[in-house]
């Protein structure tokens, strides 16, 4: 809270304290401050306005330097997402059940269906497990 120095009658001042809604209404006549005896005091300290401008042009301001950095960014994405893509390597599933190889997803589906060392409840639901492969395998 800023503090603001009030002019007594006999002319000694006085500093106190006000909140930004008190000064508002002190600036407008709603409120009137008062010394010890009741008797109004003039406000000498009056900051008017408060605020700042924000440049724009070469020197930037708040706006035009986030834009740049956005525009900056959004090139560097594009930038490292291509080098990602020629630079990382993206293994690819070979089909298989159990470490054994299949020709296809299918093959491997039939292997878990037809596996008579697990359960056949068991063996449906690994099978089950294969329908997306399957299912992607076909669309290719």
């Amino acid at each position: 809270m800023p503090t603001y120095t009030f002019t007594k009658e006999d002319g000694s001042e006085v500093k106190k304290k006000l909140s930004f809604t008190e000064f508002k209404k002190v600036q407008a006549g709603e409120l009137e401050i008062k010394d010890e005896e009741g008797r109004p005091m003039a406000l000498e300290f009056n900051p008017g306005r408060v605020g700042f401008n924000l440049k724009d042009g070469a020197s930037g301001s708040f706006p035009s330097k986030a834009s740049k950095e956005r525009k900056y960014r959004q090139k560097r994405y594009r930038v490292m997402g291509q080098r990602q893509k020629d630079h990382v390597h993206k293994p690819e599933l070979i089909p298989n059940y159990m470490g054994q190889e299949a020709g296809s997803w299918k093959e491997a589906q039939n292997m878990a269906e037809t596996d008579r060392d697990v359960d056949k409840d068991i063996r449906k639901g690994i099978a089950k497990g294969y329908d997306a492969l399957v299912a992607q395998e076909k669309a290719s």
